[in-house]
């Protein structure tokens, strides 16, 4: 059997994970799909980055 670790061994290599980038945005005024540049209420993330419904690759 091991020993326990102490919690100051682990001082250091403790990392604040960076924030998800976010699966949906929505602006009322519009703004332009990064693939076709129709300006659209609701983009959606994709691999080109916000996208328009037309343009983003659903997987079913």
């Amino acid at each position: 059997m091991t020993e326990d670790a102490r919690l100051t061994e682990f001082e250091g290599e403790v990392s604040t994970p960076s924030p998800p980038a976010a699966t949906y945005a929505f602006d009322p005024t519009g703004a332009p799909c990064e693939a076709c540049g129709d300006r659209v209420p609701r983009r959606f993330r994709d691999e080109n980055g916000l996208v328009c419904g037309d343009c983003k690759q659903w997987r079913v």
